[in-house]
């Protein structure tokens, strides 16, 4: 298994794979033009498609790439099989050179492998960058590789020419050309791969702050796999909001600081993948917090946090009909039977709260739990208490639906206020209160 595989023989095992991928492409009998480095197998067909065979010396990994999508294989008793889709990378090889080979009259054509060799020096890497920490780390080369190719793949096919200029060679899929000039804060790319539009209405703000040492580079990418869809440049102690379609993304983060480009990120520092999927769900933004968790630009920890927005409350009703009579009682107050949430309640009419205020004991028979903070200014004083909505309040033959009452400590009576009074008719003579519906 992979887990116990040294250096040396992970790369003998890629040696026999890459191999077998050529021999594999030769026996097809058709136009292939075959480019071999150190650290990937590049197989181009007439009509311009890829398929990059890339291995990842440190994870023991090997990583099959087509216009399709990503997939990682890893070394499992004698096969190499993917932990995403089970598939062994042999059959899925075979599978994706029947696709493209009967997808296109171009591919179908006649011919022979073509081979052409690189040297391509692979980055270097300290054992500070890595160690073991609260993030996934992989090898730059690999991701590089795959990230240059499709970002590339894209480009060619939509015929437009960007600032990135990625070349079609093994020089420039290893990020070797860099710009002169770090961006500034909150500087965006958008790989064709994704359609994503910032302006789209139906995007779900993604805000990443920077809490980190060092500058980094966010890469959303499709999920499982690295074909990039947006990067986000954000300066250390700063905030970047961009806007992303609801959906699964994988994410890389580049971290350093000698800037080379929006393909690659920094030249200097590390490129690390988040071990688990972004979640991004319709209107409920998301905040990714970098935070330092050593002093190496390698040593940082990912918080992600999602929040639903504050639904808007239901609309009040009021229905009923009817004159209520109601007689004075001994103590001087009116008194009025009702319900709240379907539980007895007695309230004591008070033209003089502007809130219908029940005591603790009454919301808890009610089954009122979500009742936030507030401070009131009553008679006696300022008190903190907390408001609360209540589904169904009944008094008499009349009912209201989604009405907010205040929960007030230290109460032992129930006040009915203006909130619900203001909705009654009430005239007052020789000790009786009358209330009707206006």
């Amino acid at each position: 298994r992979q887990d116990y595989m040294t250096e040396s023989e992970f790369n003998e095992l890629t040696v026999a794979v890459f191999a077998r991928i050529e021999q594999m492409a030769g026996e097809c009998g058709v136009a292939i033009r075959r480019t071999l480095s150190s650290s990937a197998l590049k197989l181009e067909f007439a009509d311009g498609q890829r398929i990059i065979i890339s291995h990842d010396v440190r994870t023991h990994k090997i990583w099959l790439a087509a216009r399709s999508g990503g997939i990682e294989y890893g070394y499992d008793n004698g096969r190499w099989l993917s932990p995403q889709d089970g598939s062994e990378i042999f059959a899925k090889l075979a599978e994706l050179l029947n696709q493209l080979i009967k997808g296109s009259l171009l591919n179908s054509q006649p011919g022979k492998l073509v081979a052409i060799k690189h040297a391509v020096t692979s980055p270097s890497f300290s054992d500070e960058q890595m160690r073991s920490g609260p993030v996934k780390k992989i090898v730059l080369i690999g991701l590089l590789a795959g990230l240059g190719y499709f970002a590339f793949q894209h480009y060619s096919r939509s015929g437009v020419n960007e600032s990135i200029n990625i070349a079609n060679d093994e020089a420039s899929l290893s990020g070797s050309k860099c710009d002169a000039v770090l961006p500034g804060n909150g500087t965006t790319h958008i790989f064709p791969a994704s359609n994503i539009r910032q302006d789209s209405p139906g995007n779900t703000d993604v805000t990443v702050q920077n809490d980190h040492s060092h500058p980094l580079m966010a890469t959303f990418t499709a999920p499982k796999t690295i074909i990039p869809y947006l990067s986000v440049l954000v300066y250390a102690g700063q905030t970047a909001q961009i806007g992303l379609p609801a959906g699964q993304y994988d994410l890389l983060f580049s971290v350093g600081n000698s800037w080379c480009n929006s393909l690659t990120g920094f030249a200097d520092g590390s490129l690390i993948k988040l071990s688990t999927t972004l979640s991004v769900l319709p209107l409920q933004p998301v905040q990714m917090i970098a935070q330092s968790s050593g002093a190496g630009a390698a040593d940082f920890q990912m918080l992600i946090k999602s929040s639903a927005p504050a639904a808007e409350p239901p609309a009040f009703q009021f229905v009923g009909n009817g004159v209520m009579e109601i007689r004075q009682h001994s103590d001087g107050h009116y008194h009025i039977s009702g319900a709240i949430n379907g539980a007895p309640v007695t309230y004591m009419i008070d033209t003089g709260a502007s809130l219908t205020s029940l005591s603790p004991e009454t919301a808890r028979r009610a089954g009122i739990l979500d009742c936030k903070p507030s401070i009131f200014n009553t008679a006696n004083g300022t008190i903190t208490g907390c408001i609360a909505p209540v589904a169904l309040l009944t008094i008499g033959s009349y009912q209201m639906q989604n009405v907010n009452v205040a929960v007030m400590p230290n109460m032992e009576v129930n006040l009915l206020g203006m909130n619900v009074l203001s909705h009654f008719s009430m005239t007052q003579a020789n000790g009786v209160m009358r209330l009707s519906s206006h």
